[in-house]
Formats: structure tokens, C-alpha cells, sequence
């Protein structure tokens, strides 16, 4: 173990204990024999995961003849590794086969880190629980940023790799929110703290593509929708969502979805962590919305998703000779009073997906595709 994962290790053991306590002074008896039971697991656990999970870090990406042809052709670089190397073959094959049958269409979402964290912390845990929000995540990322209020300017700059600058700026915005005594309105983010720079706002870069497998007589697509942050998001109390829709009333099949999950040092990513299963919620003949956790540790904010992807095939037995659209975008919820609530609507060839207010979502992904 070097002096990198030496100290991930620590700053998750303290994060443990911290968490335990927290809940241990609140528990009853029965639930106190149970964290006594769960802190030495978790530590265990710890130890184990610190020897055998770093398995490479998360900018440690050399691209191959393969990867550059997928590049060329418009997917971006930064996102290589969110596709699996059987996903990169198939899509490959189909660019060699014939590049007209690929459509690759990619946005941008930027999400604004200090005033997240300025809601949060002015935000009771109550109202966050209300929210949606994960009891065990709330404690652990309050715990985090009050640990950061205490450091000076200098130690928060030289651990987060950010300037004394965006360390003051951050330091602000977690006193500015606390000194709202926990009647924050989630709403009003005119006057909170904003800046520039890596520790101001974090960005993903969302793609869909297609690969048209379709015959004459029967339509077909393969269809892949991929996320990857380019620099890790502060909050991790929810779950975030990919969501997608067509019209036709065409059938899908071979869906399968994975997040994977990162360490990281403030405003760079670290090593990776592991790939988790995503939750597959179809909507037959309509879409599909695929769910995952901002953060699979809940006892440490350090493990974050990065990048995922989900793959499905969309198709019907006879050709029919109308036009419809595949949509989709990433939608990651955020501290808002706006509904939670995300829909989709098809009625022949017309579709559409409706997002609430509570999410920050990248632009909506539109491919016109032949029924």
C-alpha cells in the first residue's frame, strides 16, 4: 500500500468512526450491539478493499488504435473508458461495416458546486431525508465539509490540489450555509457564493449513440448511453438517474446498465473503486430509466461514480415506414424544492421525457431513427 491509498484508508476509518458515534449516541441497546458489530466489519472490510481494489487510476488511460477510430468518428476522448472492450469491438466493427449506420450525439452538463454546498449546509437533515436524501450519506458529508471548515486555507488548497483562492471560496460557502441555521430555502441560489475554478463546478459529458441494425423488412438498433465526470461532484446524498424513450411502440431487449465507482483527492479523480449493477426501470415499449447512487460507500464521500453505461436493443418484427426519435439525457438530482418526478410519454411515432425541478440535467439527446 503506498502513502496515497495509506491515507484513503485513514480519512474512510475516520469517517467510520465518526458516523458510528454519531448514530451509536442516538441508538437503543439493540442497535448499539449492532454498530458495535458493524464498526469492526467496516474496518476489516476497509483493510481489505485498500489492498486489493486500486486497481488503476483514473487517468491512467492509454487509447488504442480502436479507441482513436471512435474518437474520430465524434465519441469523446475523455469518456473512452466508460465503454466496456466489447462495447468498443461492436461499436468498431459497425464504423468498419459501414459509418452511416452510427449516430453519436454528446452534451455537457456543469453543475454548480458551491451553491450545493451552501444549501446543504443550511438544510436540515430532516428536510434533506424529505428531500429523498440517504440518512447515513447526509451525516457523512456533513461530517466531511465540517472537517474542511476546520482546516486553513493553506491545508485545504494543497489537499484538494486547488488554489488559496477556491480554498476561501469553499470555506465560505460551508460557514455562509451553516449560518443559515438550517432555514435554507433550496430555492434561492441568487445570492450564494460563486466562483471559478476546479472546486466551483464539476462537468459530465453525457453521449448517445446508435448503431442502426435494421433490414428492409424489420428495424433494429443498438443502442448505448454513456456518462463521464470530468471532475468529481461535492455532494453525494442521492441517487442519480439516465433516462430514455422512443416512439414506434418498438420492442427492447439485452438491457444491461453498470455505474462505476472512484475515489478522489477534491477536484481530481483517484483510483477506481468497483462497477456496481444499475437499477432497470422499463416503461415496455416506451423507455427505460436507469438509477444508481451518486456515492456506493454511504460511510465515506470519497467513493464517487464516475462513469457508467447502459446498453439496450430496440426493434420490432415488421417495418412499417414511419419516422421516430430515440431521446435520452442524465439527469442528477440536487437540492431543490422542485418535484422529483421524471416521466415518459409515447403515442405513435411521437415520445417525449419530462424532468422536475430537483435535478440538474445535461441537454436532451435526440436521434431520428426508421420504424
Amino acid at each position: 500500500m503506498d502513502r496515497g491509498e495509506s491515507d484513503v484508508l485513514n480519512k474512510n476509518l475516520k469517517h467510520i468512526y465518526k458516523i458510528v458515534e454519531i448514530l451509536y449516541d442516538k441508538g437503543d441497546l439493540f442497535m448499539k450491539r449492532k454498530f458495535n458489530a458493524f464498526f469492526t466489519i467496516g474496518c476489516a472490510l476497509l483493510i481489505v478493499i485498500s489492498g486489493n481494489s486500486f486497481a488503476f487510476a483514473a487517468d491512467n488511460i492509454q487509447l488504442t488504435n480502436d479507441d482513436m477510430l471512435l474518437v474520430n468518428y465524434g465519441y469523446p476522448e475523455e469518456s473512452i473508458d466508460a465503454l466496456s472492450l466489447e462495447q468498443r469491438k461492436e461499436l468498431v466493427k459497425a464504423l468498419n461495416d459501414n459509418p452511416d449506420n452510427v449516430k453519436i450525439e454528446t452534451s455537457v452538463l456543469e453543475l454548480d458546486n458551491l451553491a450545493e454546498i451552501e444549501s446543504f449546509m443550511g438544510t436540515s437533515d430532516d428536510v434533506l431525508v424529505e428531500m429523498g436524501a440517504d440518512l447515513s450519506a447526509i451525516i457523512s458529508n456533513r461530517y466531511e465539509l465540517n472537517e474542511i471548515s476546520k482546516q486553513t486555507d493553506v491545508e485545504i488548497a494543497a489537499e484538494r490540489d486547488i488554489s488559496l483562492t477556491e480554498a476561501k471560496y469553499l470555506k465560505k460557502s460551508i460557514e455562509k450555509g451553516r449560518s443559515e441555521d438550517n432555514s435554507y430555502d433550496c430555492k434561492d441560489k441568487d445570492n450564494a457564493i460563486t466562483a471559478s475554478g476546479s472546486i466551483s463546478s464539476s462537468k459530465l459529458t453525457y453521449t448517445q449513440l446508435y448503431s442502426n441494425k435494421s433490414t428492409s423488412t424489420a428495424p433494429s438498433y443498438n443502442v448505448t448511453l454513456t456518462y463521464n465526470w470530468i471532475s468529481p461532484y461535492t455532494l453525494t446524498i442521492f441517487t442519480d438517474e439516465i433516462v430514455t424513450a422512443w416512439g414506434g411502440n418498438l420492442n427492447s431487449s439485452n438491457i444491461s446498465a453498470k455505474a462505476s465507482y472512484y475515489y478522489d483527492r477534491g477536484t481530481k479523480w483517484d483510483t477506481y473503486f468497483k462497477q456496481n449493477a444499475m437499477t432497470i426501470n422499463e416503461t415496455v415499449n416506451k423507455g427505460i430509466e436507469f438509477k444508481f447512487p451518486q456515492s456506493i460507500a454511504g460511510l465515506s464521500t470519497q467513493v464517487r461514480t464516475k462513469t457508467g453505461s447502459a446498453t439496450f436493443n430496440i426493434y420490432q418484427t415488421k417495418m412499417q415506414g414511419y419516422d421516430t426519435k430515440i431521446l435520452s439525457q442524465y439527469c442528477h438530482r440536487v437540492l431543490s424544492v422542485g418535484s422529483a418526478s421524471i416521466g415518459i410519454s409515447a403515442s405513435g411515432p411521437s415520445v417525449g421525457i419530462s424532468v422536475g425541478g430537483a435535478w440538474d440535467t445535461s441537454p436532451q439527446r435526440s436521434t431520428t431513427i426508421r420504424y
